[in-house]
């Protein structure tokens, strides 16, 4: 599926990418995100318009989760359904979430670990095959 990206020059001049598939990116923290994931205001201002009740988050393997949108007064969170997607796909605390609305409420979703910036696969396939790796904090760098 290809997307409508053109470069443009905004007000300041200076340059910009504009994705047909807005994106935006969360930190799961266990204690706030268990139950329900607050999507960013301003995400929602921009996109959120018309978006369904009935969401699917949908992972890099394929496998898809249903969930249903509220929204109230203070913003529009993934709300039922959201449990088991975070149980299902062991959710760690501090895992950053890559959303990408790709249309009708369908969202990709990637994960990545707040440490290395790799989703877990690949973390997993560097143990396996013996690379040594180490995060470089002060460059946030993962080095292989």
């Amino acid at each position: 599926m290809a997307t409508d990206r053109r470069f443009v020059l905004d007000g300041a001049g200076t340059g910009s990418l504009l994705h047909h598939n807005p994106p935006f990116v969360k930190i799961y923290r266990r204690i706030q995100s268990l139950e329900r994931m607050r999507i960013p205001p301003e995400w929602v201002k921009r996109h959120g318009r018309g978006l369904p009740s009935n969401c699917y988050l949908v992972m890099p393997n394929g496998r898809r989760w249903s969930v249903r949108l509220l929204i109230v007064a203070n913003g529009c969170y993934f709300r039922t359904g959201w449990g088991a997607f975070v149980d299902e796909n062991r959710f760690e605390n501090a895992y950053v979430l890559f959303f990408t609305h790709v249309g009708g409420g369908v969202f990709q979703v990637v994960r990545c670990d707040s440490m290395t910036g790799c989703p877990p696969c690949m973390i997993t396939m560097l143990r396996k095959y013996n690379f040594q790796f180490t995060f470089n904090t002060s460059l946030n760098l993962l080095i292989c």
